[in-house]
């Protein structure tokens, strides 16, 4: 199965608008017709469906790499079902509500789906902040002040912590980096420069990145300033979704959480 014609010219031309080329350049590269490349772009093809040679001769004049050249052949999924998150919610409150560890329920794609109580209590999330919390994307609270959650990291620390998980995010997803959800939170990290900038470098980074175990610090509402080493789990029966645990890196933090009025 691939993505439809219309899908596929939209990528060619995300992916030239990247590198700043023009039209004529690329056709004239790849040896196609700079008509056959606009009307393939504008998803208008005359025939049903363009060349895969003509597609591959495209993308070698772009000089994608192997990550942008499989992610235009992806074929998007459909968006996780109601009935899907709201089952694998009260699943994790059978088991995560009332215990006293930090625990995040996320969806593969990265949104907020529940947090535990201990969790909650810890950074001081009222209900209403709580309920906001759910459905947004785990990157946004980095930069959006708006958001639930932008209080509670320092600002000293935004822009590093913003860099390590979009490395991560975007190891993660490079194959569904021209899927509409995808694209749809780029555009949200692009309204904000910094961010933007961090987004479009990150490939720059320096030194090992673990995608799945990062340290954060976060600071609560009275100003108290907790260390955590974040650790996400697969969910063996339904690996759409993952748990991220946060575990005290340090002693004030273990004696912190172990004070909180929540959990068993």
């Amino acid at each position: 199965m691939m993505p439809s014609p219309e899908e596929i010219g939209k990528r060619l031309k995300e992916l030239r608008l990247r590198r700043g080329c023009q039209q004529s350049a690329i056709a004239r590269k790849a040896g196609v017709d700079a008509g056959s490349l606009s009307r393939m772009e504008r998803g208008i093809m005359q025939t049903s469906r363009p060349k895969p040679d003509t597609i591959d001769r495209l993308l070698d004049a772009l000089e994608v790499t192997d990550g942008e050249r499989q992610a235009v052949f992806h074929v998007e999924e459909p968006p996780l079902g109601d009935e899907m998150v709201a089952a694998q919610v009260r699943e994790f409150q059978a088991w995560a509500e009332e215990t006293p560890g930090l625990f995040i329920l996320l969806d593969k794609r990265g949104y907020y789906r529940a947090a535990n109580k201990t969790l909650r209590a810890a950074f001081g999330l009222s209900d209403d902040e709580y309920t906001r919390l759910l459905g947004g994307h785990s990157l946004l609270p980095f930069m959006d002040a708006s958001l639930p959650l932008y209080t509670r990291f320092l600002d000293e620390d935004r822009a590093s912590l913003f860099a390590k998980r979009a490395y991560s995010f975007k190891t993660l997803h490079e194959i569904e980096q021209f899927d509409g959800w995808y694209m749809a939170l780029v555009a949200r990290i692009r309204t904000f420069p910094w961010a933007a900038e961090i987004w479009d470098n990150i490939s720059q980074l320096e030194g090992p990145t673990f995608v799945m175990r990062q340290v954060g610090r976060y600071v609560c509402p009275d100003g108290t300033v907790l260390n955590f080493n974040n650790q996400a789990n697969l969910l063996m029966k339904n690996p759409r979704f993952h748990v991220v645990e946060l575990m005290p890196a340090d002693a004030s933090t273990r004696r912190f959480v172990r004070q909180l009025p929540v959990g068993s």
